[in-house]
């Protein structure tokens, strides 16, 4: 987020929020060896995403804490700060979310991107 050497960011099953953590008595332990210590006390991941801006974004399969794919509903109520943030700087076609099936190309989404 902050070197802005890094012109676009692709993350593909990302945890979309610690808040998911925080707010659930049951998550996936693999999150925990990814998290940062005291981290939902300052900030969590969407303020994160938001610091992207004015860079390209995309988010492939955004997950909950049980590693499943985030509801719609989840997905708007988190993220958005990221599409404010983008919409402030005028780059509101730089975010990209996606859901893919199971057995998808992830190669043939990533290089549609990329361009």
């Amino acid at each position: 987020a902050f070197d802005k050497r890094i012109s676009r960011v692709a993350l593909f099953a990302p945890l979309l929020s610690y808040r998911s953590l925080v707010v659930n008595e049951y998550y996936q332990p693999h999150y925990i060896l990814t998290s940062v210590a005291g981290a939902p006390t300052a900030y969590d991941l969407p303020d994160l995403y938001a610091l992207i801006a004015p860079r390209k974004l995309l988010l492939v399969n955004p997950a909950d804490q049980d590693g499943k794919d985030v509801s719609r509903e989840q997905l708007h109520r988190d993220m958005k700060i990221v599409k404010t943030a983008f919409e402030k700087q005028g780059q509101a076609d730089k975010l990209d979310f996606r859901f893919l099936k199971a057995g998808a190309q992830r190669d043939s989404v990533l290089s549609q991107w990329i361009k």
